[in-house]
């Protein structure tokens, strides 16, 4: 419409997600399409193996913002702890929804990476790790999902005393959940 008009009615549809505030339920709809699409087969990717946990990887990001301190220790112990890295940015849609949603546990920083979270599952445990205080998006998007998530403010210094790394350990509970202990 170009010009001045005139209109008995107009509808707006109610907003799915409003950021920082809400989620409607309706907002998961597309993203649970898309996972039972990849499941069919449909798109070639139903042989796609999702491993038990994942870490999703910065470290190869082409750009130097927001990148992890020492991510190549992190991803060493994420392997101990039997993770399989992730490296997001290099896989296609497809190979991240099926991996996303097929591994019991995601870990990895806050970021466009986790937003991956919205092909998870009920119950599936997820670990933000983040420098600051979790955005309330994430929030929003794990309780909608339904996964079980733990939410890690982690040091953003430099300076980070090498005790901790040791101090630290993520231990499975017998429900299938996470918790970090020392």
């Amino acid at each position: 419409i170009r010009e001045n008009t005139i209109l008995q009615s107009v509808l707006v549809a109610e907003s799915a997600f409003i950021a920082r505030h809400s989620v409607n339920t309706n907002f998961i709809t597309p993203f649970r399409q898309i996972v039972d699409y990849a499941s069919d087969g449909k798109i070639g990717m139903s042989s796609c193996k999702g491993e038990n946990a994942i870490y999703a990887s910065r470290r190869r990001l082409s750009y130097k913002e927001r990148l992890v301190l020492n991510e190549d220790e992190i991803e060493a112990l994420m392997k101990r702890l039997g993770f399989t890295i992730l490296h997001p940015q290099e896989m296609t849609i497809e190979e991240q929804v099926l991996s996303f949603n097929n591994a019991h546990t995601v870990a990895g920083a806050t970021g466009s990476a986790l937003h991956n979270v919205v092909f998870g599952k009920p119950g599936q445990s997820v670990i933000h790790f983040s420098a600051r205080r979790v955005n309330p998006n994430y929030k929003l998007i794990d309780l909608l999902v339904g996964v079980k998530p733990l939410y890690v403010e982690c040091l953003s210094d430099a300076a980070i005393p090498e005790a901790i790394p040791d101090m630290l350990t993520i231990n499975a509970t017998a429900n299938g959940g996470h918790k970090i202990a020392n």
